[in-house]
Parts: structure tokens; C-alpha cells; sequence
């Protein structure tokens, strides 16, 4: 096992790895999410109500998808590379 020293191209391809999964992700959960608001605003749910309930689902649905996002990221076989995370610790 060969460890690569970073590069700027390196980090790109992982960027982009990252960034991908988290826009769609963040998409489709935010568009299932906010049509399920939309119908309780339809069915008389307060206006200040609704406001508050989606700035902390945006809040949950970034950081929730970004993580998953992150692991499969972590997970993924890159052409030519994969990361690894490795223990600095002696393990016992």
C-alpha cells in the first residue's frame, strides 16, 4: 500500500464525491419534506408555525444528510485510490 501525498486534484475528486451526494440528498429529503408541510399549511397549520418547523428540519436535513453523504464518501473505491482512517493509537 502506496500512501498518497494530498493534492489539490485529489482533493477535488473527493469534493466533488461529497458535494454530489449531499446537494441530492438534501434535495429529494427536503422536497418529500416540504410537500408533507405544505399540505399541514393547507389544512390550517399557522404561517410562524410553519416557518419555525422548517428551519429546524433544514438544520436536521443538512447535518443528517451530510454525514451519510461523508460516509459513503469514506466508503467509496476511488479510480486509482480509496481514503482510509487510520488509528494513531496503539489498539489493544
Amino acid at each position: 500500500m502506496t500512501r498518497l501525498q494530498p493534492t489539490r486534484a485529489l482533493a477535488m475528486k473527493v469534493w466533488w464525491a461529497f458535494i454530489w451526494r449531499t446537494f441530492l440528498g438534501v434535495f429529494v429529503v427536503a422536497f418529500v419534506i416540504g410537500v408533507a408541510i405544505g399540505m399541514l399549511g393547507a389544512i390550517g397549520l399557522g404561517r410562524g408555525v410553519i416557518e419555525v418547523l422548517l428551519r429546524l428540519l433544514a438544520v436536521a436535513i443538512g447535518v443528517g444528510v451530510s454525514v451519510e453523504a461523508m460516509y459513503r464518501v469514506l466508503r467509496k473505491r476511488f479510480a486509482g485510490f480509496e481514503l482510509a482512517i487510520i488509528s494513531t493509537e496503539p489498539q489493544p
